[in-house]
This record gives structure tokens, sequence and C-alpha cells, in this order.
């Protein structure tokens, strides 16, 4: 979802946005399928953070994550201020070409993109390429070269110019580590989730042209 996308002129601003919001969900959602295949084929038990889980811990793993979205979202501010050309041209590409993409988007559209998002990325890249990668490479030092590894490969994948890719960068190394302090994936996955939905409706009512409206189904 971070690529700019083809506009279609036959298609009203809240349409194309619906459309945009529909293939995010849905390529984002292929992640799960695409971890979960490649955790079958590898022997590795992607879901065992979720089995036995009680509600008491579940709701604690919630309650984590959501209280970890607070740093991304001050991180997010804090980018937005930055100076120098690389900031001021990620804000450039953000601001013109990908924000305006989301403008008429519904509320549950972006709640649900969000909340695709953050499920199929931590399970492709930490529950899954964290995972096994730290076990291929034993130890200590070898679980902080996964999560470095895998943190400058979610940057890379993320790459919309150098700004962004190293942003995504270090927003990979901070929920890589969330992921293994809080001792499962749920609190990675809130937080994510909870940033990228956040983040969409900030930048949406704020930086578009006359304040970017939100459809409320």
């Amino acid at each position: 979802m971070d690529a700019p996308v083809a506009e279609d002129p036959d298609l009203v601003p809240g349409e194309r946005a619906s459309s945009i919001v529909t293939l995010g969900i849905l390529f984002e959602g292929s992640l799960v399928l695409v971890a979960s295949l490649l955790s079958w084929a590898w022997g590795h038990s992607l879901w065992k953070d979720w089995a036995g889980a009680t509600a008491e811990q579940c709701f604690r793993s919630t309650l984590l994550g959501l209280v970890a979205t607070v740093p991304l979202l001050v991180a997010l501010l804090v980018s937005r201020r930055l100076p120098g050309a690389a900031w001021r041209r990620l804000r450039q590409v953000v601001d013109d070409q990908l924000i305006p993409l989301f403008v008429g988007s519904s509320w549950r559209g972006l709640l649900l993109l969000s909340m695709a998002a953050g499920l199929g990325e931590e399970l492709l890249f930490r529950a899954l390429l964290q995972e096994l990668l730290a076990d291929w490479l034993g130890g200590e030092s070898g679980r902080w070269w996964a999560l470095g590894v895998v943190s400058l490969l979610f940057g890379l994948c993320h790459w919309v110019t150098p700004a962004y890719g190293i942003f995504a960068a270090l927003v990979g190394a901070y929920l890589g580590l969330l992921y293994w302090s809080s001792g499962g994936l749920v609190a990675a996955v809130v937080a994510h989730a909870a940033y990228d939905f956040v983040a969409l409706i900030w930048l949406v009512r704020t930086v578009a042209p006359g304040g970017g409206q939100l459809r409320s189904l």
C-alpha cells in the first residue's frame, strides 16, 4: 500500500479510495496465507502464540500493544518536522501521492486495512522470518542478527524513498523487540495495526487539501 497507485479517471474519489483499500486488504491478507504456507513447508509453528492463550493473556498483550503505539505515533510526528532534503522529499511523496488516494475512504475500510497489515506483516516478518533466522543462526547473538536482518528487509519492502525505508526499518526493529519482549505476537500485531489506523486517519484529515473526508461506512 506504500507505492503510488495509478488513478482511474472514471472513478470519483470515494469509489477510487474504496477500490484501493479493497486491494490493500486483499494484498495484506494474502501475506497471512503466504506466511502460513511457508511455515508449513519449513515445519514452523506459526500460530503457537495463540494456542492455549487465556483471555487475560490476550487482554494484557492487547493493552501492551496499544501502549506501544504511542512511541510510534511520536516518531511519526517528529518525522513530519525533521529538516533535510530527504525528509522533505518523504513528506512530499506522502502528502501529494499517497494520502490523496485514501480521501473518501470509510473508517471501517481503513480499520480493516490496518488490521490486515498488522496481522499479515507481523506473521510474515516477525513470527516466521525473524524466528526462523534466529533459530538458524542460534545463540543470543543470532537473535540480534535476525532482528537486524529482518528489520532491514522490512524497510526494503516499504521502500518509497530512502528516508521512508530507514523509518520503516526502525519501526520493524521496534516491533521485533516488542514481539520478543512481550513473549508473543499479539502485542506487535496490535501496535502495528493501531499505528497504521491512527496514522492514516490523522494524515487524511490533516494533510489532504481542505481536510480529507472519510465516510462512516
